[in-house]
């Protein structure tokens, strides 16, 4: 029986001796430090496994040599199984001598900096190991279960900084502290322990914040970790049914801050005239006094909630990608602004990888070759030997009760491109990471059920921080059930299909679309939303594959969404539908745009009486009344209110096949506008107008 298992390689052996004898000589614990070759006996690895799951803490001691010995990787990967097996943080890696390279499911898991092998650092690394161990089993933060990890974790304030403004995050620490000494503060350099998962464990904790102090400077604003904490903590603070407050504070100047973190307007400190500690002791005075419920506590600054949620923040973002993709507007909508340009990806290169600003990154800044991408498959398979997961195009991770939807969307990819190599989740597979370190595209199917599994949350996130140090998406998440409120940060990264959006798509789809969907959804027993998601989604991940990416629909790759952004290109994205000449009615209705009729253009022939006009239009009937007054008749399904939540299912001709006959038919032509002139009728236009055309190229 061993309380610590070591695990190296042959060129790190005396290391690994000299941290056993520490460890057994000063803190009598028992070492299992034996090398272990790999071999091809299948009972090599029940035997490790088994050792391992009794001991406490497994010691990784991450090197160069490590990556190149196939057992470590295969030991490395165990330590993770057991880790959410027993929901406990069991693996502790030490960082010894410094990687090119380190596998994105080993840099997100924080570790002790013990480089180049200095001494004391691993002297002290194994004090806090040992120390580990005698803590009582339920005081050992997992970080890695979803949701138990959010129910345990509670927190008054998320300090929210730049490692390169450390001083002003411990002063703010201390000052919040010092008002208040019961206060439940989060600051990375104490709440994120060896061997968490620190990136589940920032989103978590700022689940369970009830506020954040976001500390802005440029640095901050360049840090992609930086960015994605704050738009967490805005969207919470945005949405009408969280209680999150968020205070900003510019603790270094800025030129132009960024349209991500205008709102809430921020603080100034940077003044020559302005007494910086002072200002930031009354903005944490003023944070107190809110959180204590104070009747008298005056904000900073005015700051005010809308009637945003999380839900329709996001479909607003759907909505703008399927406009630009339909290619409905004749114009380009220009979404992004000058300062945006130069914030995030000024710093791709140099944070692409990090965890906790640069504090633990997957890549060395020094050695990192700033053309190459920190998670590509060419470096990764130079790094690992296994050849099975060196030939991944698509990584599918999903929940058991949604193997069909994974079998639908497989089975639409390998009709697109049928040389796919597609990787799914199987039972016991120890290198089901390393495929997902090398696949092109990781599609995470997100359900209920999906959440509440501790494997396939780590494969999102190994999914998300691979996405964060790539320069091409990577990460492709498809909603296939209703995805629980909490953790927050899953709504915001970035889908463009959700099961909830046929509801309004269907008034615009081509009806041969159309048919084409309710046909997936026959054949394989789903149901029409959940069809039209899979296609849609199959349809994006093949245009990704195959390099054919649209250019305009500016889809930068982002870990998180902001809400502010999203906003503002949504209202962009209307501007541009209102305005666009000769957009089918059925378009601005699906999208919320106000119908101005000009009834002079839609007289009959002949007719020059005065007629009233009606600039805005906000029901049916009304519609179409006032256009039949005028010898027009308009389909209602032109004018369908936006309210409806679903479509007709087509008749049985509508599916292309006669009732009773299995002959296949042309689909109906719908005529949507009749004039009729001198009692005859002239055919104006069809449903196949230039907008609902378009609509044929979403999926």
């Amino acid at each position: 029986m061993y309380d610590v298992y070591m695990s190296h390689c042959p060129k790190d052996h005396q290391t690994a001796l000299n941290i056993a004898k520490f460890l057994r000589t000063e803190r009598k614990i028992k070492v299992f430090h034996d090398f272990q070759e790999l071999n091809d006996d299948d009972s090599w690895q029940e035997e490790i496994f088994n050792i391992m799951g009794k001991c406490a803490r497994v010691i990784a001691l991450l090197s160069p040599g490590y990556l190149e010995t196939e057992s470590c990787i295969e030991q490395y990967n165990m330590a993770l199984c057991i880790d959410r097996r027993s929901q406990e943080t069991v693996l502790a890696p030490f960082y010894i001598t410094s990687m090119d390279y380190m596998p994105t499911y080993m840099s997100l898991i924080q570790y002790e900096d013990c480089r180049q092998k200095d001494t004391e650092k691993i002297k002290a690394a194994s004090h806090h190991v040992a120390n580990s161990l005698k803590r009582p089993q339920e005081d050992v933060l997992t970080g890695v279960t979803e949701t138990k990890t959010i129910e345990t974790l509670n927190y008054d304030v998320f300090i929210s900084y730049s490692h390169q403004n450390k001083a002003h995050a411990e002063k703010v620490l201390q000052t919040l502290t010092s008002l208040d000494p019961e206060l439940k503060i989060f600051i990375d350099t104490s709440g994120l322990n060896t061997g968490t998962s620190w990136q589940q464990k920032l989103y978590n904790s700022l689940d369970a914040s009830r506020s954040t102090i976001a500390l802005l400077s440029p640095d901050y604003i360049k840090s992609r970790v930086c960015y994605e904490e704050f738009c967490l903590s805005h969207a919470l603070f945005v949405d009408k049914d969280s209680m999150m407050d968020l205070v900003s504070v510019l603790v270094e100047p800025v030129e132009k801050l960024p349209l991500w973190c205008e709102q809430p307007l921020p603080v100034d400190c940077t003044p020559p005239e302005v007494d910086a500690d002072q200002v930031l002791s009354s903005v944490c005075t003023d944070l107190v006094n809110r959180l204590k419920g104070a009747n008298n506590a005056q904000r900073v600054q005015d700051l005010k909630k809308g009637s945003l949620t999380l839900e329709s923040s996001m479909e607003h973002h759907r909505k703008s990608v399927f406009v630009l993709r339909s290619g409905v507007l004749s114009k380009p909508v220009n979404l992004t602004t000058s300062n945006d340009e130069d914030s995030l990806r000024a710093s791709h290169t140099s944070d692409a990888a990090a965890s906790v600003d640069g504090q633990q990154a997957g890549v060395d800044p020094s050695t990192h070759n700033t053309s190459t991408e920190v998670t590509s498959s060419s470096s990764t398979s130079s790094q690992l030997k296994s050849s099975s997961s060196a030939t991944c195009d698509v990584a599918l991770s999903f929940a058991s009760g949604d193997s069909k939807s994974a079998m639908v969307l497989k089975q639409l990819l390998l009709e697109k491109i049928p040389s796919l190599k597609i990787s799914e989740p199987k039972a016991e597979d120890f290198s089901r990471v390393q495929s997902l370190d090398v696949a092109r595209v990781i599609v995470p199917l997100l359900s209920s059920a999906f959440l509440t599994s501790n494997e396939l949350v780590q494969e999102l996130n190994i999914a998300i921080c691979r996405n964060r140090g790539s320069s091409r998406r990577v990460l492709f998440p498809v909603p296939v059930g209703v995805v629980p409120p909490k953790p927050s940060y899953v709504h915001l990264i970035p889908s463009e299909f959700s099961c909830n959006d046929y509801r309004w798509a269907c008034k615009v789809l081509d009806q041969a679309l159309q048919n084409e969907v309710h046909r997936l959804a026959h054949g394989n027993d789903i149901d029409v939303d959940l069809a039209f998601c899979l296609r849609c989604a199959a349809f994006s991940i093949s245009e990704r594959l195959l390099g054919e990416e649209s250019k305009d629909l500016d889809l930068d790759n982002r870990v998180l969404l902001n809400v502010h952004e999203v906003e503002e290109k949504w209202r962009r994205v209307q501007m541009a539908l209102q305005q666009e000449d000769g957009l089918a009615v059925s378009w601005k209705a699906a999208f919320g745009i106000k119908i101005e009729t000009n009834m002079d253009d839609l007289k009959p022939a002949g007719n020059t009486e005065e007629l009233e006009v009606k600039p805005e239009v906000n029901t049916e009937d009304t519609m179409a009344e006032e256009i039949e007054s005028n010898g027009v008749e308009l389909h209602r399904n032109d004018i369908s209110n936006e309210s409806e939540n679903t479509c007709d299912q087509p008749s049985p001709s509508e599916h292309g096949v006669e009732a009773g006959s299995n002959e296949p038919v042309s689909p109906k032509e719908h005529k949507t506008v009749h004039f009729n002139v001198d009692g005859g009728e002239v055919d104006g236009s069809n449903s196949s107008t230039r907008a609902e055309s378009k609509a044929c190229l979403l999926i």
